[in-house]
């Protein structure tokens, strides 16, 4: 017999880039429920000391554990480079998902050389060097250090500002990258406006992956949800945010969300389920 649990799973990142891995979540997982926290008293992440990034993952986790959650999306490079391995050991029950560059998936379709857009942190620490010694005989990777960049699409930067950001980081008519990786969630939420800036380049992120991965830990530890939800179901139970939540009124980025009816709550409130 199959057994089931119904109990939601937790995004979370230090701002609004998890939305897009939560958006493929929704997508992929159509029988899950979901909470989601953004951490954006303390964001970005990307440029903070190691330790820092450590204590304020630690804090997430327990926020997150308080809504009875079955499993942990790290949906953050950072995070997952700086504290995902400590997690693990400190919750051995709790099945822990992280990110990382997609530059194994950038080796199998492209080949040639890839750009890794990433925050200075997740360039700087052991999961990436890791990873780029493992691909060094597939693909070339270049490390492209992107900071500011995640507070920018926090704060709903112009297309105008992130176009003159990047062509000083990449230079649209350099032929020489077969593609670049999205080496931060936050980046996939202006993928399209990053394609259509490098229109002869393969733009890459790991959402996908992490999500798939995610649905085969499910099904390994015999707690995928049973659908029993009605029609027109609310799955993200909660938006949850370190923040005043008034600031993301001027965030256009959670729109999509919008529509689905729901409403950031500060996390630090008790919430009645």
């Amino acid at each position: 017999m199959n057994a089931f649990d119904n109990r939601p799973i937790a995004i979370f990142d230090s701002g609004l880039g998890g939305l897009s891995v939560l958006a493929c979540a929704l997508e992929l997982l159509p029988d899950e429920r979901f909470v989601y926290l953004a951490d954006l008293a303390n964001a970005p992440y990307g440029e903070r000391p190691i330790e820092e990034i450590q204590a304020l993952v630690a804090d997430d986790i327990n926020l997150l554990l308080s809504h009875d959650v079955k499993a942990v999306v790290v949906a953050c490079n950072t995070a997952t480079a700086a504290s995902v391995a400590h997690l693990r050991e400190l919750h051995p029950e709790l099945p822990i998902i992280g990110m990382e560059p997609a530059a194994k998936v950038a080796a199998e379709k492209c080949g040639g050389k890839c750009a890794v857009l990433a925050t200075p942190a997740t360039l700087s620490l052991g999961m990436f060097k890791k990873l780029r010694e493992q691909l060094r005989d597939q693909i070339q990777i270049v490390a492209v250090p992107c900071p500011g960049l995640s507070n920018m699409i926090d704060h709903d930067a112009s297309p105008e500002e992130l176009r003159d950001y990047l062509y000083e980081l990449i230079d649209p008519e350099d032929t020489t990258f077969t593609s670049l990786v999205l080496g931060c969630t936050h980046y996939v939420l202006i993928s399209k406006l990053v394609q259509s800036f490098y229109p002869n380049h393969s733009i890459i992120s790991g959402n996908e992956g992490a999500v798939r991965h995610l649905a085969n830990i499910l099904q390994e530890r015999k707690i995928c949800a049973q659908h029993l939800a009605p029609e027109g179901d609310n799955r993200v139970q909660y938006l949850c945010t370190t923040a005043d939540p008034a600031i993301l009124d001027k965030m256009d980025k959670v729109t999509g969300f919008a529509k689905q009816n729901q409403v950031w709550i500060n996390a630090f409130m008790p919430q009645n389920k």
